[in-house]
Formats: structure tokens, sequence, C-alpha cells
């Protein structure tokens, strides 16, 4: 269930999907890669990214709470696993190339 501060980031977030879908007037072979993307692709992957928003901004606290050190690596792994997932769905959104993720997480 999303909770009303979840809906406001979710909203936000969504919105930001929105006007990337009316306003991409920059010339790029990446915002091209979009602009191929029908509107339910969009949504999937706004969907995926926000709810991993969601559960990274629920699993933080967690992790600076954590009293053992199997809890920290729980919620740590939890945090990387889900940072990953926003990596990988954004890479996938701008089309980038094997080489061009390597420059990206290098940089």
């Amino acid at each position: 269930m999303i909770t009303p501060l979840s809906r406001e980031r979710h909203n936000y977030l969504s919105a930001l999907f929105q006007t990337a879908d009316t306003d991409l007037t920059i010339s790029s072979p990446y915002i091209s890669n979009i602009e191929r993307w029908n509107s339910c692709q969009r949504t999937v992957m706004r969907d995926l990214i926000v709810r991993s928003v969601e559960q990274i901004m629920e699993a933080k606290p967690k992790l600076a709470a954590a009293a053992t050190d199997r809890d920290r690596d729980f919620w740590q792994n939890k945090c990387d696993s889900l940072e990953s997932a926003i990596d990988c769905a954004v890479y996938s959104l701008y089309g980038l190339t094997d080489d061009e993720i390597r420059l990206v997480e290098k940089g």
C-alpha cells in the first residue's frame, strides 16, 4: 500500500516521466531511444524505478538502525540490489551500450 508520503514521491517521479514524454526537444541518440518506447513500456519502467526508490527510502533508515552485522549486511545488500535495479532500468531506458555503461560506472 502507498502511504501519503510515498504517494507524494510517486506523483513527483511520475510527473518527471510524463514531462519527459512531451518535452523531449534535445537532439540526442539517447533521447531518440526513449521516444521509441511506447507508453506502456515507459509506464512499466517508471513504475519499476518509483517502486525501487520507495523501497530504498524505506530500507535506508533500517540500515542506519541495524543493531547487528547480519542486519546491516541484509539491509545494505537490499539497498545495493535496488540501486542496481534502478541503474539497469536507466541504462535500458537510454539504450546505453556495454561500453557506455562501463564509462558511467567508472566515472
